[in-house]
């Protein structure tokens, strides 16, 4: 099932949507610059699964993917944001980081 717009599109159900992953081109991560970000679900044996998008000029989008974000939050897992697809850095809060290119959710690990 798909609802929205075509820029403030989320998916539920309808299977894993493939992400394309940028290669990073400095050490550094810079500002995203693209006005279009991604809010993925990482799986382990499977590439990224779309779970929402969202347009900055857009706010019924970037609500959109703030309620998925917070779905995903509830059900305990955490959340990192990327710009460049190489660096990752974890979210403080539970807000969505709307000048993000990437934030990604997963399960904790445990470890020590």
């Amino acid at each position: 099932m798909q609802t929205g717009s075509a820029r403030a599109q989320v998916r539920t159900r309808a299977g894993p949507v493939v992400s394309n992953r940028r290669m990073a081109t400095s050490l550094q991560p810079g500002p995203y610059d693209g006005g279009v970000g991604k809010l993925l679900r990482r799986l382990v044996e499977q590439r990224d699964e779309v779970l929402a998008e969202w347009d900055r000029s857009d706010p019924t989008s970037i609500e959109a993917a703030e309620r998925e974000l917070q779905r995903w939050l509830e059900r305990q897992y955490v959340a990192v944001r990327s710009d460049d697809g190489a660096h990752f850095e974890p979210l403080n809060g539970d807000r969505l980081p709307v000048d993000a290119a990437e934030v990604i959710v997963s399960i904790a690990m445990g470890g020590g």
